[in-house]
This record gives C-alpha cells, sequence and structure tokens, in this order.
C-alpha cells in the first residue's frame, strides 16, 4: 500500500515542523489560520502553532489548535508584531498524521471583530443583534481595551484556553482582602498541624527560585517551617537569595552539602530540618497556590486520622501562564501502579516518612514515586483535597514539557514498581506503555484458577423468533476458539425470568473461583483476555474488573464508568480506539466506581459477599448495584486496557425509568461526586474534557436539555447517543 500524500509519522515526544513562507516576510498580528490536517495514531486534542518575536519560541507567543471532526482548522489568532520564524507542533508525543497545506494570511480589525462575533453568538445562543448589544454594553463599561481582550476569549490563541483562563480568574484567583480574611479562618483552626515543606535546590534560575519560596511565604496558614537542601549549586545567586530569605524569616532553614548528592540525598538532608508534624514537597522551580496549606490543615481538622493528602495542581508557563489542569480521582491504588499520578503537593505524616527511611538514592529521577509507592503501603488513610493547590513550571528540559530525554527516571521508575511486587511477594514484570512515563503491572496468574464464564442475554431469554440463541452460541463459539486459558467453564443463562435472577442462578451453578459475566453480543479480541483479567481479580481488596470495549468500528464503548447525577455513563465513548485519554485514562490501569456489565470479573467470593445481584433491581442497574455494593464493603473496582473485546449488540431499557429512578436514590450519597472523576470535568458527556460549568455539587447532566422534569435521563431506544447506550 502507498503512503498517503502529506503522511508523517512522529516518534518523539514533541514532533515540531519549523515552517516557511512563500513572501519575505511571516504574517504577524490578526492572522487567518487554515490547516487540514487527520491525525491517524494517537489522541492529541490539539496542536501548537509558536511564533518567534525575536525572543526565541515563547509560551506567550503560542497558539493552541485544536483538532477538528472533519480535520479542517480554520482560526482567527493574534501573533506577535514581528514574526522571525514559525514552528507547528501537529500533535504531541508519538503518532502519525496527514498534513496538508498550512495557510496564514493577515487580517483587518473589522474582520476580526465580525469573526468574534459569529463566534460568540454560536457559544452563546445569541442572535446578531443581541451579541452586538453585548459588545456595545462590554466597550462602554470596561473600555474598548477591555473588549479586544473578551474578544480573545472566542478566538483562541492562547496557552491558557478560553474554558481555563476565565475560570482560574473567576474561581481561583486571590485578592488580598480575600487572603486576609482566609488568614483568619485559618488561626481559628482549633487544630493547628505544623507543615515542614521540603526543598531541594541546585543551580534553580533565581526568578523561579524567588517565586518558589515566595509562594510559600504567601500563605494563608502561617504554622509552617521551609526546609532547604543547596545541593552543591555552582551558580553564585543561590547562596545569596537563600541567605537573605533565611535572615528574613526564622521559619527557613537552610543547609549546604559539600558535594553534589543529586536530588534524594538532598532531599533527605533537607528532611532532617524537619520539625513538624506533617512534611511536605515543593519543587524548586514551582509555586504552590496561596490556599494550599490551609486546605490541608482544614482536612486534618477534619479528620485527624489522615496519614496523607494530595491535591489537583496545573501547569504554569514560563510566562505565569496557568493551564492545563490535572484534576486527580480519589485514592487510586491501580493508578499508582500506572504512573505517579499523586503528582507534587504531597502531605506525609513526618513520622511515618521518617521510619520508611525516606528517599531512596538509587530511584534519583523517580525517588518521589518510590517513596509515594513505599508510604502509601503504610498509610492507613488517604485523603485527595480536590482542589488546585500546586503549580508546576513548565520550564525548557522539565518533564512538565517533556520526559523524552530522561531515560534515566523512566528506568528509576520502573525499578521502584519491580520493588513494590518483590515487597508484596508477587511475581510479574513491569512494562513501559506507549507513552513514556506510564507503565503496566503485569502480575502473574497465581496457580491455575477455575474460571466460570456466564453468557447471558442483556434483552432477556431467547423466544421463539429472535435472534438471541444465535448471538449466544456465537458469542460461546468466539470465547473458546479464541481463549487459551484453559481452566475454565461457560454457562448459558437463558431460564426465564429477570436478568438478576438467572444470573444469580447461573453463579449458583458455577464451579469457579472466579465469575466472568458476559453478554452474548461480545466476541474477545485476544486470546489472553481471561489470564489478563485474572491479573487484577486475584488482588487483594479488587471487586470487579472491567474490560475495554468497542463498537465494531474500531471506536470506544466502554473504557470506564462514571456517575452524573447518579446515573451511569461511559467516559469517552465513540473515541477512537487507540485514544490514550485523559492522563492516560483509556490506555492504563484505572479505579472507577462501576465498570460494564458486558465484560466483568470477580471472584465468587466478593460476589457471595455482596449479596449477588438484587432481584429487585432489573438490568443494567442490578449490574451497576452489584459495583457499588462492594465499593460499600470496602472493595475497589478496576478497569484494565489490556483486555480488549468488541460489544456488538444494543440494550433497550427504555421501560426502565422507574428502574433509574429507583436506582439513582438509592445510591446517590455514593455517587454524587464521583470520587473517581474530577470536578469540572465535562460531565454530559463524560470526556475528561475540562467544563468550567461543571462542578462536584451541581454536574452540568442534571440541567440537559435531554433531562426530564425529576432531573433523570429519559431513555429510549434512539441509536447510538441514547441514554440507554451510554449505561451498557
Amino acid at each position: 500500500m502507498e503512503p498517503r500524500a502529506g503522511a508523517w509519522r512522529a516518534t518523539g515526544a514533541l514532533p515540531a515542523i519549523d515552517l516557511s513562507s512563500s513572501r519575505p516576510a511571516f504574517p504577524s498580528g490578526w492572522v487567518r489560520l487554515a490547516i487540514d490536517i487527520e491525525v491517524t495514531d494517537g489522541d492529541s486534542a490539539f496542536g501548537w502553532m509558536r511564533a518567534d518575536g525575536g525572543e526565541g519560541f515563547r509560551d506567550a507567543t503560542s497558539v493552541r489548535i485544536p483538532r477538528t471532526s472533519d480535520g479542517k482548522v480554520r482560526l482567527i489568532v493574534r501573533l506577535p508584531e514581528a514574526v522571525l520564524a514559525l514552528r507547528y507542533e501537529p500533535i504531541k508525543g508519538a503518532g502519525a498524521f496527514v498534513l496538508g497545506p498550512i495557510e496564514a494570511q493577515e487580517v483587518g480589525w473589522l474582520e476580526v471583530f465580525v469573526c468574534q462575533m459569529v463566534r460568540y453568538c454560536r457559544s452563546e445562543g445569541l442572535s446578531p443583534v443581541k451579541a452586538l448589544r453585548a459588545a456595545v454594553f462590554h466597550a462602554r463599561v470596561h473600555g474598548v481595551g477591555a473588549l479586544w481582550a473578551w474578544m480573545k476569549l472566542y478566538l483562541g490563541g492562547e496557552v491558557a484556553d478560553k474554558a481555563y483562563a476565565p475560570w482560574v480568574a473567576q474561581h481561583d484567583s486571590w485578592t488580598p482582602d480575600g487572603l486576609r480574611a482566609l488568614a483568619q479562618v485559618a488561626g481559628e483552626l482549633s487544630s493547628r498541624p505544623k507543615f515542614s515543606i521540603v526543598m531541594p535546590v541546585h543551580d534553580t534560575p533565581e526568578r523561579w527560585l524567588r517565586k518558589a519560596i515566595d509562594s510559600v511565604i504567601a500563605q494563608a496558614y502561617d504554622n509552617w517551617e521551609l526546609c532547604i537542601c543547596d545541593d552543591n549549586s555552582a551558580a553564585p545567586h543561590i547562596s545569596i537569595v537563600l541567605d537573605a530569605y533565611r535572615r528574613a524569616d526564622p521559619r527557613i532553614k537552610v543547609v549546604t552539602r559539600q558535594t553534589n548528592g543529586h536530588i534524594a540525598r538532598a532531599t533527605n538532608d533537607a528532611m532532617a530540618l524537619m520539625t513538624g508534624d506533617f512534611m511536605c514537597l515543593l519543587d524548586h522551580d514551582d509555586e504552590l497556590a496561596p490556599n494550599a496549606l490551609f486546605e490541608f490543615a482544614k482536612a486534618l481538622n477534619e479528620d485527624g486520622g489522615i496519614d496523607f493528602l494530595y491535591s489537583n495542581e496545573d501547569l504554569i508557563s514560563i510566562d505565569d501562564v496557568r493551564y492545563e489542569p490535572i484534576l486527580k480521582p480519589a485514592w487510586s491504588p491501580e493508578n499508582l501502579e500506572s504512573y505517579m499520578y499523586l503528582g507534587h503537593l504531597t502531605c506525609y505524616r513526618a513520622d511515618l516518612a521518617r521510619r520508611i527511611g525516606g528517599f531512596r538514592s538509587e530511584y534519583s529521577g523517580a525517588q518521589d514515586y518510590d517513596f509515594a509507592l513505599r508510604y502509601t503501603e503504610q498509610a492507613q488513610n488517604i485523603r485527595h483535597v480536590a482542589k488546585i493547590l500546586y503549580h508546576w513550571r513548565a520550564v525548557p528540559g522539565s518533564v512538565a514539557v517533556s520526559i523524552d530525554k530522561k531515560d534515566y527516571v523512566i528506568a528509576a521508575a520502573m525499578r521502584a514498581l519491580e520493588d513494590r511486587l518483590s515487597r508484596g511477594g508477587d511475581k510479574g514484570t513491569v512494562v513501559e506503555r506507549r507513552v513514556r512515563g506510564w507503565f503496566e503491572m503485569r502480575r502473574d496468574v497465581d496457580g491455575a484458577p477455575r474460571v466460570s464464564v456466564v453468557v447471558w442475554d442483556a434483552n432477556g431469554p431467547g423466544t421463539a423468533g429472535d435472534s438471541s440463541g444465535g448471538e449466544a452460541e456465537a458469542c460461546i463459539e468466539s470465547i473458546r476458539s479464541k481463549t487459551t486459558y484453559r481452566n475454565y467453564e461457560i454457562i448459558l443463562a437463558r431460564a426465564a425470568g429477570e436478568d438478576a435472577d438467572r444470573l444469580n442462578e447461573a453463579a449458583a451453578r458455577a464451579g469457579g473461583d472466579y465469575l466472568v459475566f458476559v453478554d452474548c453480543t461480545v466476541r474477545p479480541i485476544a486470546g489472553d483476555w481471561l489470564q489478563n483479567m485474572l491479573r487484577y481479580a486475584q488482588r487483594p481488596g479488587i471487586g470487579a474488573v472491567g474490560a475495554k470495549l468497542l463498537f465494531g468500528d474500531d471506536t470506544i464503548r466502554h473504557v470506564g464508568i462514571v456517575f452524573c447525577a447518579g446515573f451511569p455513563r461511559h467516559v469517552r465513548q465513540g473515541y477512537p480506539m487507540s485514544d490514550w485519554g485523559y492522563w492516560g485514562s483509556s490506555s492504563i490501569a484505572r479505579n472507577y466506581l462501576a465498570v460494564s456489565p458486558a465484560c466483568m470479573m470477580v471472584s465468587n467470593h466478593a460476589f457471595s459477599a455482596a449479596g449477588g445481584f438484587d432481584p429487585a433491581i432489573p438490568s443494567p442497574f442490578c449490574h451497576f448495584d452489584l459495583c457499588l455494593k462492594m465499593v460499600q464493603q470496602g472493595r475497589r473496582n478496576v478497569y484494565t486496557p489490556s483486555v480488549s473485546l468488541y460489544h456488538l449488540g444494543y440494550h433497550d431499557s427504555s421501560g426502565n425509568s422507574d428502574a433509574a429512578r429507583n436506582f439513582v436514590l438509592k445510591w446517590w450519597h455514593l455517587t454524587v461526586p464521583d470520587r473517581y472523576y474530577g470536578a469540572n470535568l465535562a460531565l454530559d458527556p463524560p470526556t475528561f474534557e475540562f467544563d468550567p460549568s461543571s462542578s462536584a455539587s451541581e454536574p452540568p447532566c442534571g440541567r440537559s436539555k435531554d433531562r426530564n422534569m425529576s432531573g433523570l435521563p429519559t431513555v429510549s431506544n434512539e441509536g447510538p447517543d441514547a441514554h440507554s447506550r451510554d449505561a451498557r
């Protein structure tokens, strides 16, 4: 097969194309961009057009280029007044794409204004007359300069996209009065734990070093100490800056190494200065949000037994522009074995941190990952503070920009995971996923336990004239022809009655240690699907294990379930099979409250302990009910992408509106908010995209035009976008 014209394959982390101009100079100022690009392998939601205005390719002169469904990008953006060079980064990470011509043409202010008004009308659902009145009013009240800033929100082109930047300005920015009020509340807390902030320093640029230290001094909560270790820096400003801060504030402590020990040893030396109750970590060029320590102290006041805290974070550019919020799930052990999802602002009990031996120098580069793995094995009470409390500086050469050239970090992380296997008495291997810095821990299956595969028909028992019998036979034949695991049996749940009764009866007949409930329209893709599910189902504390399910056109059907106003929904449904997801969500093992019942493994012991399927709840809700009962018992459910199957059928639950309502009411206390899906992530549909209108307390699906008066989904047989399909 001949390669397509314009086809490219990227193998590095940040592919880039330097552009040339057909004219003597590059276009500048307001520019209309036209880019035709089809991404054939990869999942980047956007690319970048970077302009060199005389100071190199900087974030402040970069334009975010979104992907479109038809591959045709048409934008009006703002470039520097003089452009010396243009660079296009079509995707982030390895992948393939077909690129057509790139056109850039300068435009006048009138075209800019018209384009803005059209986008504003579409975005806000306004008529042109109302939109024009809004623009005139904005200019009168705030001035023409403010009008132009307002217009740029709808034209795009900044590091901070139009969704996140206004949200930060409105909801996550602090005024002096606000900080004083917060400091007063902090001073009135009944318990005031002392935080020791540990920060190793080595040749940090003065600007970033000062910003890091200033962010600690600016904390609204004042019971802290900053423990700094200078790891034998050569830069002369380091000692001058640190000494000045130490003299100005007695809470700042500094120790200087006589030899360079690298980050793990330097962190341990900083730890030796600690006198606090809890240890927090801060990189020498990052920043804390001013409410960071207050939020941790508040959580500890609510529950004094907490052993470990972590928060959300975002990236911050060298121009101090915040972007790319990282909204994390609640405590997720399987996530942690996939990558260091806990991030930067982590808070440990100081005595336990010392007891496990601090940071190990043989893991430098991934010393924080190794430490977190060991620490969380000992911690009993782990809490996620779902607020953005840390700003991760994206400077050239940092992991925030790219991990592509830091092989030692990858090697250290893999050794840390291998050590985790050994500590747990498990055998297995650690492999790197297709994006650097993400991993899969493949535990060996313990023995050869018996597995009972229960094949069931989601639309009820077979009757004369229907095709369910043929589907079941085709499913069984597919399982028998594909499956390489030998110790299994197949049980066909075709008895009359409700789904829960049929499945409970089939489970009672099963002789397996593990049960796999399989919809009769499911077809395995690879032969090792049972082994790969067992790798997780055999782990202590695991409830249900779910698989990656695909539609017949190789798009995603299931990579996890989240609950929107208490109703189960599929994440990223319809995305390409190769979709990487939000921080790997589609492509790594990840914890969820529930997984799809179309292919779900559970140990016979966990199934019995949860009481099996509730006969009073019809399908598909009885399956989600089982998942939630296991969570309520302290178990966790996990999705694994190492098991892929086709799910070809369609389940009609149009008569189950009462069942949906009862299910939502029963589990509202556990599913709202969904602990594994961050507030301000899109919920209607759930795509993991940032949505400023979304919140944990009032999910947007409760306000959707597709909802009835009760706030619950109206379920009907409407094809691919019907809610009943989402719940399968």
